[in-house]
């Protein structure tokens, strides 16, 4: 019965939402079966475990004929079997690939080569241990090679090969950490930060810290989450870990395995000695401690005030190689964040250097956002200077700079073997080149101002931070502040502060559990009340008639922005699905959010974002409007009673002028 509790646990879709275990596949019911005849026949320990499968954050993509490679890493105490990824060849129309080939390589031998006429199929690439490299993982590149009927046609076209949603299939049973520096690998499926259910200020500021740290560590799909107690997994699987924040004497790491195998790491500590325990977890020198436990942590904090000249590779490529006949593309994104703030423009200074163009046609185009800002021609001269200024209006949260190297040689064929030349090679130098940025307010808006306009601080305020029974305002935190992160170029100092002194301060920041009282208090647009009136350019129509609601705001409250996180409803308990809804969308990704307001309702499947460029007034904000516009009512009346006043004086005098002339005539008459 152990055998089968255990594999029915380990099938659950909702518990591995994310690992799978292709055992599964055959249904419970025959595992039962099988479960129970291998149970009378096979010893304790005897036996092989089942192959497991864990997802690779990592994705390849490369253009033209260049390859790109990258590296898988392997769980220790296993061995990989294979890595499955889908195969995506991109042509734009009448780029002609399909005569062409794409060839796949592990370490230094070419494993797979498939033809490039079908856009999209899924791979299976079987794994040996030859194909291992010496840090036991597993590099993958791809290129694809021209067909040889086409000339320059296939590549000049902008072909781009990618790999995706890569699942790494391996055999045996991961080895489980002994201590703080071997408790979080290269490749990790699932962490979870555990609260308890009436956790101190401190512990929530040290679980928060915790999920940014985790969250910069690893990227999507990697789920980084806040749980109470309940909700922990009791069965291990590969990539699980958990790491659980407790208040105690002394700040320290300390590794051990719960019941069920669970990988669990304890960080403990009081005030600010815990939250600093928490953000160690983000650090690669963790990877130094050998020991089971981890103490005299000692972080240096990073530079407040980041500078405004950076290097290209302090966003990433310390080179940038293009080459190869046709069109060969590089991209490199260059988010706001990078320079600690908002910025208004940018001016890049390119430098390189590249084989001598004789006799060959060969051009680097530049590319900003999707527009051309710059072009050169190469020629004899090997080095390259090439100089870009990217103003206000073409400023977006995440900008994005693309190379394009395009190089046609002599009569038009783009095969080396007739020996009609060599393509041209354009290295970038990242150290070299620099980025120049002017800081102002930024030009972009809503959800695109963070996470620029936090400056790396992000200072979190919730309404309540037990676990009551209804929405876990703390959970919901953790995803927001792991999606920022996520979209940070640096490490965010994250602090609990009171609800109540986020609203009445000044600094940009979270606040989860909004009340109706905060979003009139910040004058947000779309206020957490009974009435809600949405105008779009062609309709107008009522947003809910005592329906719950929660809704995710910019709001934008003088000189800093605030996140607000709230809900409303009459009495029910409907708008707790409807937060975690948001909160949930939000773990999507940063960069998904467009506008200012993402929606859930219960007539909605999933939320919407608005623009409150269209949302018009509400209740509160005309009840604000509503003294000021007596005062405009008052004057107007004003002026009115002069304007009849005056004509009443002069309508009398008037009337005295006509009758003294009367008079006057009168008495005339008279005399003669």
């Amino acid at each position: 019965m152990a055998l089968r509790t255990k594999r029915a646990a380990a099938c659950r879709a909702d518990a591995r939402p994310v690992y799978r275990r292709p055992a599964c596949r055959r249904g419970v019911a025959a595992l039962l079966a099988t479960g129970l005849g291998l149970a009378a026949l096979v010893g304790p320990g005897a036996g092989s475990s089942a192959a497991d499968e864990i997802p690779v954050p990592q994705s390849l993509s490369t253009g033209g004929t260049l390859s790109n490679t990258i590296r898988i890493p392997v769980p220790a105490g296993t061995t990989a079997r294979r890595v499955l990824a889908t195969l995506v060849v991109d042509t734009p129309e009448g780029g002609g690939a399909e005569d062409g080939a794409v060839a796949i390589r592990m370490g230094d031998r070419e494993v797979r080569r498939v033809s490039a006429d079908r856009a999209k199929r899924r791979m299976v690439l079987p794994v040996t241990a030859d194909l291992v490299d010496d840090d036991g993982s597993v590099s993958i590149s791809a290129r694809y090679l021209p067909g040889d009927g086409r000339g320059c046609d296939s590549v000049l076209g902008g072909v781009t090969v990618s790999l995706t949603d890569i699942v790494l299939d391996f055999t045996g049973r991961e080895q489980r950490p002994t201590t703080p520096g071997t408790f979080l690998p290269d490749l990790v499926n699932t962490v979870q930060v555990v609260v308890p259910d009436a956790p101190s200020s401190d512990v929530v500021d040290a679980a928060l810290t915790a999920v940014a740290a985790l969250a910069g560590r690893y990227p999507a799909p990697t789920k980084v989450e806040v749980v109470r107690p309940t909700g922990v997994e009791d069965q291990a699987y590969p990539g699980l870990r958990v790491v659980r924040i407790e208040e105690g004497s002394a700040s320290q790491l300390t590794s051990v395995s719960a019941p069920g195998g669970v990988p669990t790491l304890t960080v403990s500590g009081s005030g600010t000695a815990l939250s600093d325990a928490a953000r160690a977890l983000g650090s690669d020198g963790l990877k130094l401690s050998s020991a089971a436990r981890v103490t005299d942590l000692d972080l240096t904090e990073p530079a407040s005030d980041p500078d405004t000249e950076l290097t290209l590779a302090d966003f990433g490529p310390t080179t940038i190689g293009l080459g190869g006949w046709g069109v060969s593309r590089a991209y490199v994104g260059l988010a706001q964040d990078y320079f600690g703030g908002p910025v208004d423009s940018m001016t890049l200074d390119l430098s390189g250097v590249h084989t001598p163009a004789d006799g060959i046609t060969s051009h680097l185009d530049a590319y900003v956002n999707d527009r051309l800002v710059a072009s050169t021609v190469l020629d004899d001269d090997p080095e390259l200077e090439m100089t870009i200024d990217v103003d206000r209006a073409s400023m977006v949260a995440e900008n994005g700079l693309e190379l394009v190297l395009t190089t046609l040689p002599p009569e038009g064929t783009c095969r080396l073997a007739d020996g009609r030349g060599i393509p041209v090679t354009l290295e970038i130098d990242g150290n070299a080149s620099t980025i120049s940025a002017t800081r102002g307010t930024g030009s972009v808006s809503g959800f695109g101002m963070f996470p620029q306009v936090l400056g790396h601080d992000l200072p979190v305020a919730m309404r309540d931070t037990a676990a009551t029974g209804g929405v876990d305002q703390v959970r919901l935190a953790g995803q927001v502040v792991a999606s920022l992160q996520r979209a940070a170029a640096a490490p965010l100092d994250v602090r609990v502060v009171g609800a109540d002194e986020l609203v009445d301060g000044t600094d940009s920041g979270l606040l989860v559990g909004a009340t109706t009282g905060d979003t009139d208090a910040l004058g947000a647009p779309l206020r957490l009340d009974r009435m809600r009136l949405v105008d779009f350019a062609e309709q107008e129509f009522g947003m809910g008639d005592g329906s719950p609601f929660a809704a995710l705001q910019t709001v934008v409250d003088g000189g800093r922005a605030v996140l607000v996180l709230g809900s409303w409803s009459d009495g029910g308990a409907g708008a707790t699905t409807l937060m975690s809804s948001l909160g949930s969308t939000v773990s999507g990704g940063w960069r998904n959010l467009r506008e200012d307001l993402l929606v859930a309702t219960p007539a909605q499947d999933t939320p919407f974002l608005v623009s409150t460029d269209s949302v018009l007034p509400q209740d509160a904000e005309i009840e604000e409007s509503r003294d000021f516009m007596w005062w405009i009512v008052g004057g107007a009346a004003a002026v009115v009673l002069l304007v009849l006043l005056g004509y009443l004086v002069l309508g009398r005098r008037d009337r005295e002028i006509r009758d003294l002339v009367r008079a006057q005539e009168r008495s005339e008459t008279e005399e003669v």
